[in-house]
């Protein structure tokens, strides 16, 4: 038994609502689960009232992610850990969004710091069993 027409424009209309929604769903899941990134955008050195290096960083995170921002500061001829520095998860936004912050960078006692130092610069996203989520490097002059 043959099927009717209209039964026929029934099945390929069913047929292609699914083939839509599905292209639909794979367009826009790439959209909505964003990567978690992260990127250093500059450093400056501010010598007053204490020593520290100013990371500018643009992140985005998943929402429903708790994460902090970790930043390292080592020299760029010696490998020594010169300055470090955290944004606390409760200062992080996580919605899928990007989002710019600062890491003030404090020295370790004993680092003298100056204008015109290089230093490679490393931010990190971590969550709180120390997983890292997305990380940056950069050389800089302060």
């Amino acid at each position: 038994m043959k099927p009717s027409r209209t039964r026929t424009r029934i099945g390929a209309t069913a047929l292609a609502a699914v083939a839509l929604t599905a292209g639909a769903v794979a367009i826009a899941s790439p959209a909505s689960a964003k990567a978690n990134a992260i990127a250093i955008n500059k450093a400056a050195f501010a010598a007053k009232p204490k020593p520290v290096i100013k990371v500018k960083v643009t992140y985005s995170c998943d929402t429903g992610t708790s994460l902090r921002i970790e930043g390292v500061a080592t020299g760029a001829a010696s490998k020594k850990t010169v300055a470090t520095g955290t944004v606390a998860s409760k200062n992080v936004v996580c919605d899928y969004r990007n989002h710019v912050t600062e890491v003030k960078l404090t020295p370790k006692p004993g680092t003298a710091l100056h204008k015109g130092a290089k230093v490679r610069l490393t931010v990190k996203t971590r969550d709180a069993a120390g997983h890292v989520y997305a990380n940056a490097s950069k050389s800089a002059t302060l």
